[in-house]
């Protein structure tokens, strides 16, 4: 894994930062590192974004430079560059022709807004809205000794009240050493779409910040989630899952892109 990365004047300030001498750098929702600077030698600090990886990380590094103070590397000016190397580092990646795990890039940014806000969300609907529901983060799972499957899940502890959202196995567990069921949640929606369900569009302002929410998502009071144990147990079955880090998913529209400018080439006669 390598880094894109510009000098500028400024270093890094303000809360979210993991600092050590001569340098920090910034984690997601996920805890994985999306930006860093270093203090450059010669005065001024490099700031640079790990490659290759999913368009979040460039997202959200951009996100960071917006919010911070003068003298940081330009926000657009960054994202734009990130983009073209990680471009050049999922081309990289690819060459060797073997599997990757991809997902569509939307569907990548949609469980990227939604795990961001979480923390947010879960204020508003307890402070706000009086609804003791917790949102509960999005995870990308695998089946095991599969190379290319991707899949969303969500973790469920079984009779607690939730802000759920779309993705496609429920993992319901009934105690932190239980092993999980997984039911595909579209055999759930036909239960799930008698309750409150909010779209993917759901905006709250929490913090002095307007939000996303970024994925539907249904509202799975005290009474609902009671019942929603009986229809896990009902549908749900054992299955062997592998976590996925998000950093090592990426977008398959660049992925494929890349694949095919590489056929277009080997294809291309020589003179």
């Amino acid at each position: 894994m390598g880094a894109t990365g510009v000098w500028a004047e400024a270093g890094p300030s303000g809360a979210g930062w993991s600092a050590w001498p001569g340098g920090a750098e910034r984690r997601d929702a996920d805890g994985e590192v999306v930006l860093r600077a270093v203090a450059a030698p010669d005065g001024g600090w490099w700031w640079s974004a790990p490659v290759p990886g999913p368009a979040r990380i460039g997202l959200e590094a951009e996100a960071i430079l917006r919010a911070s103070g003068p003298g940081v590397p330009d926000a657009a000016a960054f994202l734009a560059r990130w983009e073209r190397e990680n471009a050049d580092a999922v081309a990289a990646l690819a060459a060797d022709g073997r599997p990757r795990r991809a997902l569509g890039r939307e569907a990548g940014l949609r469980v990227w807004r939604w795990n961001r806000c979480l923390a947010a969300y879960a204020e508003r609907l307890w402070a706000v809205e009086l609804l003791p529901c917790t949102p509960v983060a999005v995870r990308l799972v695998a089946p095991q000794h599969d190379p290319v499957t991707t899949l969303t899940a969500v973790v469920w502890t079984e009779g607690e009240p939730v802000a759920l959202p779309e993705a496609d196995l429920l993992l319901a567990v009934d105690g932190p050493d239980a092993v999980p069921r997984a039911v595909p949640m579209v055999a759930l929606r036909p239960w799930l779409d008698r309750l409150e369900r909010r779209a993917a569009s759901h905006q709250f302002g929490r913090g002095g910040v307007e939000w996303d929410a970024g994925l539907a998502h249904w509202i799975v009071d005290e009474d609902d989630a009671a019942a929603l144990v009986g229809a896990v147990r009902e549908l749900g079955a054992v299955r062997t899952l592998e976590p996925l880090w998000p950093r090592e998913v990426l977008d398959r529209e660049l992925l494929d892109a890349v694949r095919r400018a590489r056929v277009a080439v080997e294809r291309k006669p020589s003179l």
